[in-house]
């Protein structure tokens, strides 16, 4: 019955697997915002990162915060693939972030916000509008 469970709640109401679309993010974002490549990213890479990005340092800080449960101020794949799973990180909001600063897929003002959405998806690649 435990298994069960466990298998209908990695699933994603698209019926995508959620557990592999974190684990492939996770990735994906320490190999993007480790900078010095040590296998973690703390706080300074990732606050940097981010507002290279165009979020706000402010923003950079609480989604940071999200992920660092131990207060360790360095975050690993595991830590960032917890938080996506438990719905405490969302990398569609990275995505919105790096769409607003590609002049590529930035839309128009009468685009709609689901077109964005589809934008930032691209650029970050797959499975991001699933965690929206």
């Amino acid at each position: 019955m435990t298994n069960t469970i466990t298998a209908v709640a990695t699933k994603t109401p698209r019926g995508g697997d959620n557990v592999r679309m974190a684990a492939r993010t996770a990735a994906r974002m320490v190999e993007e915002l480790d900078a010095n490549q040590d296998g973690q990213v703390d706080k300074r890479e990732f606050v940097a990162a981010m507002t290279a990005k165009g979020m706000s340092e402010q923003d950079a800080i609480k989604q940071f915060d999200s992920i660092d449960t131990q207060k360790t101020s360095r975050i690993s794949k595991a830590d960032i693939e917890l938080a996506i799973r438990e719905r405490r990180f969302k990398p569609a909001v990275v995505a919105r972030a790096t769409a607003a600063q590609s002049p590529a897929v930035q839309p128009p003002p009468e685009v709609p916000s689901a077109t964005v959405q589809h934008a930032a998806s691209e650029t970050l690649g797959n499975n991001v509008d699933e965690m929206v």
